[in-house]
C-alpha cells in the first residue's frame, strides 16, 4: 500500500509537468527561446552570419522570444547535425548547415543526408574560389590541372574532407579528366590558408569572403567558380572562361527535425524570408561577399534536387564514414557487462 501511495504521488506530480512540455502547448509558437544549432567552431562563416541573423531578428521583433545560437563543432558539421536529427520534432531546434549537409552524405561520412530533416529555407550563397599561395609556380587554373595531370598525387589539396572545399577539388579532377590531386585534411578556411602559407598544401577552395579576407597575406586566385567573373575579383578568371566546367557556391540551409509541424516550420520561414528582405541585414551580406537570396517552397526543393543530382556525378573516392558511436558504446557495454559477470563465477 505505502509502494502504490508513493506511485501515485510520482504520477500526480509528474503528469502536470508532461502536459506542459513544448510539443503538447496550444499557445502562439513560439512559446520559448528557439536553439540554433551551428554545427562549426564560434567566429567562422556561418556562426557570424548566423549571429548577425539573431540580432537583425531581435531588433525587428520578429519573434517574442530570443534565438539562442550554440555551437556544436566537429567531423565536418556532423556532430551538430546528428545532435539536431536527433531532437524533438517540436520547432525549438534548428539546424544551420550549408551545403556540407550533402557532401558529407555522398561522401560517406554519415549515412544521412537533407531527407532526414524538414528543410525550413535557404537564405544566403557566396561563390567559390581555387586559391594559391602568391609565389606559386602554376599560373591559370589549366596550368595547375595539366601539372596534376603529368605528376598526379603531388599536388596537395587542402580540404575539410567530405566537405564542399573537397568537392571542389573532385570537380575539378573529374572536368579535366586525367587530374589527379593528393586531398590533405586541414579543417576550414583559416586552417586552409595556414597550410598554404607553410607549404603543406599547394592549392585550396575557399569561399569569396574568405579569398579577399586572406588574399593580402599572400595568396593568389586561379579561378572564380561562377557562370562569370565576379565584380569584386573582376581580375580573375572562372573556370568555365578557361575552358574548366566547374560551378560551384554555397548556400546557407535552415533546418528542422524531421516530422516538425508544417505551421511551425513556416512560421520560422517566414521570419527568415522577413529578415532576408531587410535593407539593413543585406548591406551586412554585402560585407561579408554573400548574396542575399531566399528559397522556400519547391524552389528550395528543386534547388536541393539539383545540387544533389550534380554531386551523384561526383566520384567521392574511398572516404570512410565515420563509426557508429552508439553502436560502438552499446557494443563496448555489452563486452564490460559480460566480462563483470564472468568475474563473478
Amino acid at each position: 500500500l505505502r509502494h502504490v501511495r508513493i506511485l501515485r504521488c510520482f504520477v500526480f506530480v509528474l503528469l502536470p509537468l508532461v502536459s506542459c512540455s513544448r510539443q503538447q502547448t496550444t499557445g502562439e509558437y513560439p512559446e520559448g527561446p528557439i536553439e540554433v544549432i551551428v554545427p562549426f567552431a564560434p567566429g567562422g562563416g556561418s556562426d557570424t552570419f548566423a549571429r548577425l541573423l539573431k540580432a537583425e531578428v531581435e531588433q525587428q521583433g520578429l519573434l517574442p522570444h530570443p534565438l539562442v545560437i550554440i555551437n556544436a563543432p566537429g567531423a565536418g558539421g556532423t556532430v551538430g547535425s546528428r545532435r539536431v536529427m536527433n531532437e524533438a520534432a517540436d520547432g525549438y531546434t534548428v539546424l544551420l548547415l550549408h551545403d556540407g549537409i550533402l557532401t558529407a552524405k555522398h561522401s560517406g561520412k554519415v549515412l544521412y543526408g537533407p531527407e532526414a530533416f524538414e528543410p525550413i529555407a535557404g537564405t544566403g550563397r557566396t561563390g567559390s574560389v581555387v586559391v594559391v599561395v602568391e609565389d606559386s609556380p602554376h599560373s591559370s587554373l589549366e596550368d595547375l590541372l595539366r601539372a596534376a595531370a603529368d605528376h598526379p598525387d603531388t599536388i596537395t589539396f587542402a580540404a575539410n574532407l567530405g566537405a564542399p572545399s573537397h568537392f571542389v577539388g573532385l570537380m575539378l579532377e573529374q572536368a579535366h579528366g586525367s587530374a589527379e590531386f593528393r586531398f590533405a585534411q586541414t579543417g576550414g578556411g583559416a586552417a586552409r590558408f595556414a597550410a598554404l602559407k607553410g607549404k603543406h598544401a599547394n592549392e585550396t577552395a575557399m569561399s569569396l569572403e574568405e579569398y579577399l579576407r586572406f588574399r593580402s597575406d599572400g595568396v593568389r586566385a586561379l579561378a572564380f567558380l561562377g557562370d562569370q567573373r565576379h565584380p569584386q575579383i573582376p581580375e580573375v578568371a572562372s573556370a568555365i572562361e578557361q575552358g574548366v566546367p566547374v560551378r560551384d557556391s554555397v548556400t546557407q540551409y535552415w533546418w528542422m527535425p524531421k516530422g516538425t509541424p508544417a505551421r511551425r516550420r513556416d512560421h520560422f520561414a517566414n521570419v527568415m524570408k522577413q529578415v532576408m528582405s531587410s535593407s539593413r541585414f543585406r548591406k551586412q551580406l554585402a560585407q561579408m561577399k554573400i548574396d542575399p537570396i531566399y528559397l522556400n517552397g519547391q524552389e528550395l526543393a528543386s534547388h536541393l534536387s539539383e545540387k544533389e543530382a550534380a554531386l551523384m556525378l561526383v566520384d567521392p573516392g574511398t572516404e570512410s564514414p565515420l563509426p557508429n558511436v552508439p553502436l560502438a558504446l552499446a557494443f563496448l557495454a555489452v563486452i564490460l557487462c559480460t566480462g563483470t559477470v564472468a568475474t563473478r563465477f
